[in-house]
């Protein structure tokens, strides 16, 4: 290979010095390599030697340099210990003979080096995290299952270190997502003071939940937990947790309002004969959002609406004042302004919105101490909600997993720098 085009890169493998390259028939880069140490520790004994018994040849698959595949050619060495042995069947002394260590490659499930280095391994792993085993795969131009084992070893003393057994958070966010709507649904435990996933559990009737809330070892830790308006887990967790405050999630309680205002629109809307037409039905969306994200066209269309009807403008209001009664500074002024918001619903008679505060099984009624319990601890389900469109994101990514052990890796991996 002529001078000038050859590059000087350092292996970067511990203990490892290059003894020669060169680029095989196929296009890959193959550099045989050797330990630079003189002597090894026995095993047995516990003292060095030096005694070389034999050389072989053995392959590893390093990182590729530059979409060039590297190939190591290890100089595997053998020493012998001549204090450590065994008599052979005609009483002669054979002394003990053992395969010096590989640092950088590791040992697999049967004691046997890896043929890999650990850092393509990891590479791999990396890779599996944001990207589809196959494509990875076909990349580095590995078989799956590899890629699978390589996500699996790396992922899961990472995921142990960050949960380890038993472990009890001081607050948990509860929330299920639907891996196929109407037919699979699971339950994703967070930690949001720590921003980590602690267990994606089966189905959503509680009883996996339940079962991984009495495992763990200090249940009066928990100060609170946060979910959606679900009975089934305000139960469990009441169950299972007793010092816990259940916590209505922000999110669910302001979605259920912003339901009553669009039902209002519907029903005006279908009074005046529209269906899938006309102002009502295409600003609908708009009515839902912030209206410091509204454009200057939509303010004129959606004040002009107001004029028009002014019962979805008074809905508009009650559900405006109810979002900003979330920032109220305190539990106290946050009871009084809630108690001044029921009167003025009353006052207005619009139905949709009676119906939050009227009967037993009222939103208003039913979660009233859960949903002020948000003042005492200013908890969300924000962070769960995230995991769980990054997990249908992840889903989407794959076209779905076949392995549930796959998926179930990426969603507990913390978020790594």
């Amino acid at each position: 290979m002529p001078t000038s085009d050859v590059i000087t890169l350092p292996l970067g493998l511990e203990g490892l010095e290059v003894v020669g390259q060169e680029v095989s028939p196929d296009g890959s880069l193959v550099v045989k390599v050797q330990y630079s140490r003189a002597s090894v520790v026995c095993p047995k004994c516990h003292r060095p030697t030096n005694k070389l018994h034999d050389r072989r040849l053995q392959r590893k698959r390093d990182l590729p340099l530059r979409e060039q595949a590297v190939i190591l050619r290890l100089i595997r060495r053998r020493f012998r210990c001549v204090r450590c042995g065994v008599l052979s069947a005609n009483c002669r002394w054979r002394p003990l003979v053992f395969s010096e260590p590989q640092e950088g490659f590791g040992r697999g499930p049967k004691g046997r080096s890896r043929r890999t280095t650990r850092r393509l391994r990891e590479q791999l792993a990396r890779e599996a995290r944001v990207q589809t085993v196959k494509r990875v795969a076909e990349c580095f131009g590995v078989g799956e299952r590899f890629v699978r084992e390589c996500l699996r070893d790396w992922a899961q003393p990472i995921i142990a270190a960050e949960v380890p057994p038993g472990y009890t958070p001081r607050t948990l966010s509860v929330d299920e997502y639907s891996l196929r709507r109407g037919r699979r649904y699971e339950t994703l435990v967070c930690d949001p003071g720590k921003r980590q996933v602690l267990a994606r559990l089966p189905g959503r009737d509680g009883s996996a939940l339940q079962e991984w809330l009495e495992e763990r070892s200090d249940p009066w830790a928990v100060e609170a937990a946060v979910s959606d308006m679900s009975l089934t887990y305000r139960e469990v967790i009441e169950l299972c947790l007793p010092k816990a405050k259940v916590v209505a999630d922000r999110f669910h309680v302001v979605r259920r309002v912003g339901k009553a205002l669009d039902q209002v629109r519907l029903r005006l809307q279908r009074a005046r004969g529209q269906e899938h037409e006309g102002e009502l039905y295409e600003l609908r969306h708009v009515l839902l959002t912030d209206r410091a994200k509204w454009s200057v066209e939509e303010r004129r269309r959606v004040r002009q609406l107001f004029r028009e009807l002014p019962e979805l403008h008074q809905a508009w209001l009650l559900r405006e004042q109810f979002r900003r009664w979330y920032e109220s500074r305190d539990r106290e002024l946050a009871e009084k302004l809630l108690a001044k918001w029921e009167r003025q619903v009353q006052a207005s008679g619009i139905a949709e919105f009676v119906k939050l505060s009227a009967g037993a099984s009222s939103m208003l009624v039913e979660w009233r101490e859960e949903i002020l319990n948000y003042f005492d601890v200013r908890l969300t389900n924000g962070f769960v909600e995230g995991k769980n469109n990054r997990t249908k994101a992840i889903e989407r990514q794959a076209y779905g997993y076949r392995n549930p052990a796959n998926l179930r890796l990426r969603i507990l991996l913390p978020k790594l720098e």
